[in-house]
């Protein structure tokens, strides 16, 4: 007999007392529905689906739609899952409020971060060091020799990225994990080169973790302007993470007054593109726009993390931290027990779905061509 988490529910329509279609060598001890012709039993036993006029399937967990609030939160985690109450959001000190489910916290989903290195044993993201992993396979920056070269100490670009993502305060998916993959210089800046070798770190640890698709992959950075050749290389190695390893994959639209669709991995469909908005819900023109962009989320004065010390925080701003916002919801989504994981198999599946659920026309001043579409938290209804 396999083991079955929760046993099993059987039932059946028949008019028959549903233990009289068991064979008598089977103790059925457990007490009928009443309600239904059915019962649960501990295990499924081999041939238990073979048994006429019975139907099986698994003893569903059943979740009460009860939201907690976090307080002391950033302005951008009130808008994404409050709506436009409270607004307009004019402060970068966390006094704003943050609904959730406590079930829907990233548990059991992973988050790879394309960045420079990161403050691992700040208070975000403890205690101790277990939820963010920075192994030196993961540390490159960038070199003319096409060699790794071990990463600068922690940048606070990629710990307030993160921080967006997966912090305990400021984060949408607290209970999320990460691998911190270190693919550019103390300059935030990166080559293909370093890239390419992140991404292929990237891809043996989700095949060696078999992840699969409870993997987000984010770069909250671009390759390529609106005047140059994108590089066709970072495509096809961002396209076999997505189409080999399911991995989910979501990046920035730039901070620049240029089409998003020049961008790599910007420019491919599969990919989620994440432009920026402000407290007053203005989306920011200075920033990454086009067909391309998914959709948009807070990117001005956000709280995150800092790297002066463990509690330290700093007032941000860019496309790099609503871009972690769309990957912290991903992760939500991806939680060991939602009932969304299953459907959100592919970068693909999981586009759809953040578009089908972000808030609509919420967006004002939006560029020709760009969706208007504001990131959400999951919601009762969706």
């Amino acid at each position: 007999m396999s083991a079955q988490h929760g046993g099993v529910v059987v039932w059946t329509t028949s008019h028959q007392p549903i233990a009289s279609l068991f064979h008598p060598s089977m103790a059925l001890n457990h007490q009928n529905y009443e309600i239904i012709n059915g019962l649960w039993l501990p295990y499924e036993s081999p041939g238990l689906r073979f048994v006429r006029g019975i139907r099986v399937e698994r003893n569903h967990r059943v979740f009460l739609d009860a939201k907690e609030t976090r307080t002391a939160s950033p302005w951008g985690l009130e808008r994404m899952s409050r709506g436009t109450a409270g607004g307009p959001f004019q402060s970068s000190q966390s006094r704003y409020k943050y609904d959730y489910f406590p079930q829907l916290q990233g548990q059991g989903a992973w988050l790879y971060a394309l960045d420079t290195t990161v403050k691992t044993w700040h208070s975000e993201f403890g205690p101790g060091d277990e939820r963010v992993h920075a192994p030196r396979g993961m540390q490159f920056r960038p070199s003319v020799t096409g060699e790794g070269v071990l990463a600068p100490p922690a940048s606070r670009h990629g710990t307030s990225v993160l921080s967006c993502a997966i912090g305990q305060q400021y984060g949408v998916a607290p209970k999320a994990k990460a691998f911190s993959v270190t693919i550019t210089s103390g300059r935030l800046e990166g080559t293909s080169d370093s890239l390419l070798r992140g991404l292929a770190s990237v891809r043996a640890s989700i095949a060696r973790m078999r992840l699969g698709a409870s993997a987000v992959v984010l770069l909250a950075g671009h390759q390529g302007w609106e005047r140059a050749e994108p590089s066709w290389a970072l495509r096809e190695a961002f396209g076999v993470l997505m189409r080999s390893n399911g991995a989910i994959v979501v990046t920035s639209a730039g901070n620049m007054d240029e089409n998003s669709c020049f961008h790599s991995p910007g420019g491919m469909d599969e990919v989620i593109t994440v432009g920026g908005t402000d407290g007053a819900d203005n989306y920011i023109t200075a920033y990454g726009k086009g067909p391309c962009v998914s959709v948009a989320g807070p990117a001005a004065k956000i709280r995150t993390a800092a790297i002066q010390w463990e509690t330290s925080t700093r007032s941000t701003e860019g496309t790099s931290m609503s871009a972690a916002y769309a990957a912290g919801i991903l992760l939500t989504a991806l939680s060991r027990d939602s009932p969304l994981r299953p459907h959100l198999r592919t970068s693909e599946h999981a586009l759809a779905w953040l578009t089908s659920v972000a808030w609509q026309d919420a967006i004002q001043n939006v560029p020709e061509d760009t969706p208007n579409l504001l990131l959400r938290t999951i919601q009762r209804d969706v």
